[in-house]
């Protein structure tokens, strides 16, 4: 009646303690529910009596009014992989499941504007899992920024590390929920369709960039932490002469700078690259190159 474990201090650690024991019981149910490990002959369960019981046993602890309970009950059905079951949940407690899901995914002391610190595989896992929650409840918006915080998140190494590539998959399912006929949030859709474009340039500068192009230190960076338009140009894409890719991200800028003379030049590079490629082939060699290349960019 007190509720000692919602209390800080020395006395909540043990009254949690205690609670997490009792609630022990149940989750070690419905972990042999899943696990499918039958030890006892005599009463063996068939596959689809597991299915039943399961059901039955998440739709009573879903009943719990205790949120501690609730909290412990949620963290092992996503430890088991039940996203569908806790998807398909009643709704009166999907408000305790997003509660649960921003807390155990690290946003609830998230700072706006700031990226979110390295998270571990199983905090990715939960906002993951909130983000389709806000999808079957219609709440495209609120998927789509969940996903865009887990592509923003800062990345260390080991199991905290982000890959280019996951942070470009997470932009791209925060474009599609953003895109949402239902919502259209054009500030929205258009701020993700540039961060799509950015670190689609920065993933394909990242792989095809030449080794010594740039130092150790400006690699390590590029391939752990977002890069601006700005610094992917001037930091990257010019000093490894990539110049297809300079050229690309000029046309996608809309920052103010002298278009019509960087454009000029940065041709000159191109077609002279692929000269300088070929000019012992042949000069019908060379123009071919050339084609292509015109081609190619259009």
């Amino acid at each position: 009646p007190t509720n000692l474990a919602a209390r800080p201090g020395p006395e909540g650690d043990v009254a949690r303690i205690q609670r997490e024991a009792c609630y022990s019981h149940v989750v070690a149910v419905l972990r042999f529910l899943v696990s499918g490990n039958d030890s006892d002959k005599e009463n063996k369960m068939s596959k689809q009596q597991r299915a039943a019981s399961k059901k039955e046993l998440i739709r009573a602890a879903t009943r719990s009014k205790d949120k501690l309970f609730l909290d412990s009950f949620f963290r092992e059905m996503v430890a088991l992989d039940l996203s569908s079951d806790l998807l398909q949940l009643d709704l009166p407690v999907l408000s305790s499941l997003e509660s649960y899901l921003i807390k155990a995914g690290g946003l609830e002391s998230a700072a706006p504007g700031v990226s979110l610190p390295a998270l571990g595989p199983s905090q990715v896992k939960h906002l993951e899992l909130l983000a389709k929650l806000f999808v079957s409840r219609g709440k495209f918006a609120s998927a789509a920024q969940v996903y865009a915080a887990i592509a923003e998140r800062r990345s260390e190494s080991g199991e905290k590390n982000v890959k280019l590539e996951d942070r470009l998959k997470s932009y791209e399912a925060a474009l599609l929920q953003a895109s949402a006929k239902s919502e259209g949030d054009n500030n929205l859709v258009d701020d993700l369709e540039a961060k799509v474009a950015i670190m689609g340039f920065q993933k394909r500068i990242a792989e095809n960039i030449k080794p010594g192009s740039v130092s150790e230190a400006k690699m390590s960076e590029l391939l752990r932490e977002l890069k601006n338009i700005s610094e992917l140009f001037n930091d990257y894409a010019r000093p490894a002469e990539m110049w297809d890719v300079c050229l690309e991200i000029v046309a996608f800028s809309t920052q103010n700078m002298e278009s019509a003379e960087v454009v000029v030049s940065l041709w000159d590079w191109f077609l002279l690259q692929g000269i300088r490629l070929l000019e012992d082939k042949g000069a019908a060699a060379v123009l071919e190159e050339a084609c292509k290349r015109v081609e190619t960019l259009g």
